[in-house]
């Protein structure tokens, strides 16, 4: 959506999936490392593929020149199912993870 000359904005939203090997490399916890992470006894492996989580994120962008923009962004996701029961997330995190950013862009 443009709005003037100088500004752009983006909203998006979706979902990611993740295959076994995704989730387990990721949110997976072996008993070795629940134990190192003070945790106690447990583990959690074998995770189920499965959705990972649910996202929306806007990025605004200014023109600095027709070729050249500074881009501002800020999202927010919610981990789900696998992801979000992982001890990773749990104990040491949030299921709910906000992301920010600034970048620049040329366009050729």
């Amino acid at each position: 959506q443009a709005i003037g000359r100088k500004f752009t904005t983006k909203l998006g939203f979706g979902t990611r999936i993740g295959d076994v090997k995704y989730l387990n490399s990721r949110f997976g916890v072996t008993a070795t490392e629940h134990a190192a992470a003070g945790l106690g006894a447990g583990s959690y492996e074998n995770l189920d593929a499965g959705f990972v989580d649910l996202h929306a994120g806007v990025e605004t962008a200014y023109y600095l020149t027709p070729s050249i923009s500074l881009n501002f962004n800020l999202g927010g996701s919610y981990l789900l199912g696998e992801a979000g029961r992982s001890p990773i997330v749990s104990t040491l995190g949030s299921k709910t993870q906000w992301q920010t950013g600034i970048s620049t862009q040329f366009r050729f």
